[in-house]
């Protein structure tokens, strides 16, 4: 990936008022150099978050390939080494929407909620499809409504 030549031009000026800093310990060049920190650190990331905090994939396949599947796996499998992390893959507490509903809003164990950063529509959406996917075979899921219902 080839960086924009205002990158190059921001990665100079930081080096130079690092410089300047070491030799003069101006207070401004300290201040200017903050604020285009401070600037950079504003955009928002590529990726998962569209907007800061709130992850964008809008389907439930979408939604557990970017976000459950990097503990619980692809394969819904789950995973032990420096954490526990449980099976999805036929899992028969699944077979209650509020079950899954609740520990994806409030998290369980060392599992986080997601309350914050998925709204509605995305949890219904994933729970919908651990419900339907990776050896589980029930036939519905929740609406949005349902999961507004837990919150």
């Amino acid at each position: 990936m080839s960086e924009s030549s205002s990158t190059k031009t921001a990665k100079r000026i930081k080096v130079f008022l690092l410089l300047f800093l070491q030799k003069k310990k101006s207070l401004l060049a300290f201040l200017f150099l903050l604020c285009l920190t401070t600037a950079a650190q504003a955009q928002p990331l590529p990726g998962q978050f569209g907007s800061p905090g709130h992850f964008t994939e809008s389907t439930g396949a979408a939604v557990y390939q970017g976000v459950c599947a990097g503990c619980h796996m692809a394969n819904g499998q789950g995973a032990r080494g420096a954490g526990a992390y449980p099976a999805l893959a036929g899992d028969p507490r699944l077979a209650v929407p509020a079950y899954a509903i609740g520990v994806v809003l409030r998290g369980r164990g060392a599992m986080p909620g997601f309350a914050r950063v998925l709204d509605n529509r995305q949890i219904a959406d994933v729970v919908t499809w651990l419900r339907q996917n990776l050896g589980n075979a029930y036939p519905d899921g929740p609406s949005p409504d349902d999961v507004q219902a837990l919150r």
